[in-house]
């Protein structure tokens, strides 16, 4: 029996009785409270209302609380009982299908687990050993079945150094009359860390030497072109076209060699990364998150910069160049 709706939560935490009596009126509050938390909690369990308030509209409120019976005092013990008796008929021995140690409650019936009074996601395996330990409540399982897999869950922040001393110290717990077979989840994240960093190195590395075999392809190739086209140039400027005039549409030329596979290419990759994204049901803006934007930017850099370091040393090769000979034949710049 106890005298406060706190100390009724507080000992119904503990252990889940077969059937629950509750007194509207109680020091720190209103039996209705408890009743609600109880029903929040353990659905099935049975609730007596015991009050001397028989107003119609309490009895309609307490039945809306979650109890399942209303008995107003004064009251004969005979009839108590058998009302106590044609509920536990009706609903059986809940207190069985309710399992409980201090603040954390297993609900057999529905397979979940509560931590005060809040529901705990677990997985199978946490859940049957939770199970065992808990039917087992005050003794010792000194049992274990063969292949019987344990977790032990760290304090968060818990580093490798304290995750190996926490496995040392449960292995000399268990001590040598068991074959153990332990995984340090912590020491695994940081090997598979440390493999992930080494093949995103090899293949940054990789990335980076296509890289500079393509930007070096595009700087000879636009050099290249700019030397064949001497006879081209050597016309402009014989119809008047200024030195000035050259270069601008030098710098008009690279722009367009540099931009055009930019501006088709870099729309496309986004178009196919949000597509690729949707398909796989993952959230875009992650994967632009993580993306390697500054290399990516760095690249295209480099491209516009060689491609105008080409044309800048291609147009002074060319504008050193005698207009004459260069008009009387077509043969490739020294």
């Amino acid at each position: 029996m106890y005298a406060t709706i706190a100390g009724a939560k507080e000992a119904l935490r503990k252990h889940v009785p077969g059937l629950v009596l509750v007194d509207w009126n109680m020091p720190d509050g209103q039996g209705d409270a408890l009743c609600r938390f109880i029903r929040s909690n353990w659905n099935d369990l049975p609730l007596i209302f015991l009050t001397v308030r028989d107003d119609s509209r309490d009895v309609i409120f307490g039945f809306q609380s979650g109890a399942d019976d209303y008995v107003v005092k004064p009251f004969e013990l005979d009839v108590l009982y058998s009302r106590i008796c044609a509920l536990l008929r009706r609903t059986g021995n809940v207190s069985e299908q309710y399992l409980s140690c201090d603040s954390i409650s297993l609900d057999q019936s529905r397979m979940m687990v509560f931590c005060e009074g809040e529901e705990i996601s677990l997985s199978p395996m946490e859940y049957e050993l939770l199970l065992l330990l808990l039917k087992n409540k005050g003794k010792t399982v000194t049992r274990a079945e063969e292949d019987t897999y344990i977790r032990v869950l760290g304090k968060e922040g818990l580093d490798l150094a304290g995750a190996e001393e926490l496995e040392d110290r449960i292995l000399k717990s268990l001590g040598r009359n068991y074959e153990i077979e332990s995984e340090n989840r912590i020491g695994e994240k940081i090997t598979n860390d440390h493999m992930i960093s080494g093949y995103l190195l090899i293949l940054g590395g990789f990335c980076i030497l296509l890289a500079v075999i393509g930007i070096a392809n595009v700087f000879s190739n636009t050099l290249g072109f700019l030397t064949q086209r001497k006879r081209e140039f050597a016309q402009y400027m014989s119809v008047g076209m200024t030195p000035a005039g050259i270069r601008k549409m030098f710098c008009v030329e690279a722009l367009v060699i540099a931009g055009r596979p930019l501006l088709i290419t870099l729309p496309l990759t986004i178009a196919f990364v949000q597509f690729a994204a949707a398909a796989s049901h993952l959230n875009p803006m992650e994967f632009w998150a993580e993306a390697p934007m500054i290399p990516i930017a760095l690249f295209c850099l480099a491209i516009i910069v060689f491609v105008a370091l080409a044309y800048y040393i291609g147009g002074k090769r060319l504008l050193r160049c005698n207009l004459s000979e260069a008009l009387r034949n077509d043969t490739i710049l020294p």
